[in-house]
């Protein structure tokens, strides 16, 4: 009989719930809530359809192309009761996902769309649901604010060349280190997949996207000491109710996906949503066909939404700064601790010899997280060195100069318009010049606000003019670019990449090189070796290989200075000394001047030399 009497009155709940939920769609539909861009922002609609791959993420069948049955869908499902018997699991832990209909309700599940429909609807005799798991990990993260960070570019890897974003949710402690992290990637290893694989794959969306919460400290372990990348934080100008707003719709993408595109629906594009929820602004309308990271921020900024900038170097950049204290002979005995061995040497000056533990320590912690010392022996190291350290006094911390902000840096895309006179058989002719350039930077550049010796290219074309006809004089695919110089600690490898077409000789021909060698600095300057081997094709298949020596002043400056000689033997017996020398220097952040002087001297061939000047501007937008 009491079982009776529960499913009656079970039934008679379902049917005022009914009714509730279509008096609800009614005055929702007459509102026209479906069409609000708020609306349709939290179901990530772009051109009529959402960017949310993942059916789990709608109610209705067709909600990822529907917005208005997605609305009148969640509606009902606010309403959706649930058997009394079932209680709501209290002891949840934050690191738990709950399968309790409780949490699994739609008022928990979609807080966001809950709060942005009842601020219109103002819902009554909705069932008696609690969030348990929503309310322990929002009570646990606590989002007071929002920072934005950026990473600096990794050139190492071909998802994180142009640098990365994510959010950090800012809690009540002063230090950002208990902070949480929101971050947007691909579901793939790119450490241990095919580089090559893993950019074609991530060019065409063959990746899901997924989004992520992890510890602040866990992303700064990452990031600037295992992959040795400064970090910049860009504390965002928003209320508490706004930071509550993206806290919620992040809830909301938990465990969704949307299929990861390398150039546009990537890291900071798909930030960007939740952002646009907390701002209310279309943020992403300043992208059409691509989103490069640090393009973001200067839209950020260009909104106001930018409170303080604050700057964390990278592991390998506080050893760097150590290490110009040090001779190369007391430097020597660092290296032996990957080889789990300590012999410090004999420094008299004991404030210099206080600096030079520090050093070993951090030493001990660059070895370890770049896998060549085992955490045992780290132990036993740092503990040995701890030791000899405490016993003394505390010294001056070392902090290394902070660089100009990437907020300073040009823009990605850049269109330089230039008049050039070109010496051929001692034939002189005049020309004008159109160059574009999608991405985003190169050694001729200026390097404020970008890392040091990069370069990154993609889809240059470079066009010759007159009043009787125009040709591309050179298109560049993709071009890569790491120059980075040796010191007593450490020997990196330098490399450049190009792959494109070109009139290495007459005919526009397609090329690829790839070079490896060495760079050194030398004060404001750094020079660089490489050889370089290419392949290219005119007429048929010729082999070269090229002896580069470079030499760029003047980084960091509005003033640069580029200057480069190669020697090239092909394969056809021909011999190519070529000189390239540019001279920039911006006026304003996304305007330059530039005069460049190229030079082309050869051996065996038609043409002995051949000689082009220009002069003109670079507009970066």
């Amino acid at each position: 009989m009491g079982w009776i009497l529960f499913r009656f009155l079970f039934l008679i709940t379902l049917s005022l719930n009914l009714i509730q939920a279509n008096e609800a769609i009614q005055k929702a539909l007459e509102l026209q809530l479906h069409k609000k861009q708020e609306w349709l922002t939290l179901l990530h609609f772009e051109n009529g359809k959402s960017q949310i791959d993942d059916s789990s993420f709608f109610y209705a069948q067709n909600g990822n192309i529907d917005s208005k049955q997605e609305l009148i869908e969640t509606i009902k499902n606010f309403y959706k009761p649930l058997d009394k018997n079932i209680q709501p699991n209290t002891k949840l832990s934050i690191r738990e996902t709950s399968n309790n209909p409780h949490d699994k309700h739609a008022i928990c599940r979609f807080p966001a769309r809950f709060n942005f429909l009842n601020s219109y609807l103002d819902f009554e005799n909705l069932p008696n649901i609690q969030c348990k798991e929503y309310e322990n990990m929002l009570n646990y993260i606590n989002p007071q604010s929002i920072t934005l960070i950026f990473p600096a570019a990794h050139i190492n890897t071909p998802a994180s060349m142009f640098g990365h974003t994510f959010l950090v949710f800012d809690n009540q402690y002063d230090s950002k280190l208990l902070s949480h992290s929101i971050n947007y990637a691909a579901n793939a290893d790119q450490n241990t997949e095919n580089g090559f694989i893993y950019a074609i794959k991530g060019v065409f969306g063959f990746y899901k996207g997924y989004y992520s919460i992890l510890p602040y400290y866990d992303s700064l372990k990452e990031y600037r000491d295992a992959e040795n990348r400064d970090i910049w934080e860009f504390k965002l100008n928003l209320t508490k109710e706004q930071t509550l707003k993206a806290y919620n719709h992040m809830w909301e993408l938990r465990n969704t996906y949307s299929h990861y595109y390398f150039f546009d629906e990537n890291c900071s594009y798909n930030i960007l949503w939740l952002l646009e929820i907390a701002t209310n602004k279309k943020l992403r309308n300043n992208f059409t066909y691509q989103v490069i990271p640090l393009e973001t921020i200067f839209v950020l900024e260009k909104n106001d939404l930018i409170k303080e900038t604050t700057y964390r170097p990278s592991k390998l950049k506080i050893i760097q700064t150590y290490e110009k204290l040090f001779t190369k002979q007391e430097l020597e005995s660092l290296k032996k601790i990957k080889d789990s061995k300590i012999e410090l040497p004999n420094i008299k000056d004991k404030e210099k010899e206080k600096l030079f533990l520090e050093l070993a320590l951090h030493m001990s912690e660059y070895y370890l997280q770049s896998g060549k010392l085992d955490t045992k022996d780290y132990a036993n190291i740092v503990h040995k060195i701890a030791k000899q350290r405490a016993e003394q006094k505390k010294s001056v911390d070392i902090i290394p100069p902070q660089p100009k902000s990437p907020l300073e840096s040009h823009r990605a895309l850049r269109l330089s318009s230039s008049i050039q006179v070109k010496t051929k058989n001692k034939k002189q002719t005049k020309q004008g010049n159109l160059e574009f350039r999608l991405a985003y930077h190169d050694l001729s550049d200026s390097d404020i606000g970008q890392l040091k010796g990069t370069q990154i290219e993609f889809l240059k074309t470079n066009i010759s003019f007159n009043d009787k006809q125009a040709k591309i004089d050179d298109f560049t695919l993709i071009s890569l670019a790491s120059i980075k110089p040796i010191s007593p600690l450490f020997k990196p490898i330098s490399y450049r990449f190009d792959s494109g077409a070109s009139r290495i000789f007459e005919n526009l021909s397609p090329y690829i090189k790839l070079g490896a060698g060495f760079s050194i600095d030398i004060l404001s300057t750094y020079a660089y070796y490489l050889l370089e081997p290419t392949i290219m094709h005119d007429k048929k298949t010729i082999v070269g290989i090229s002896n580069t020596f470079g030499l760029i002043l003047f980084d960091q400056s509005i003033y640069k200075v580029f200057l480069q000689y190669d020697n090239t033997i092909y394969s056809n017996s021909i011999i190519q000394n070529n000189i390239k020398s540019t001279f920039s220097m911006n006026l304003t952040q996304n305007y330059a001047i530039f005069a460049s002087y190229n030079a082309k001297i050869y051996t065996h061939y038609k043409e002995k030399y051949e000689d082009l000047i220009k002069v003109g501007f670079r507009f970066y937008f």
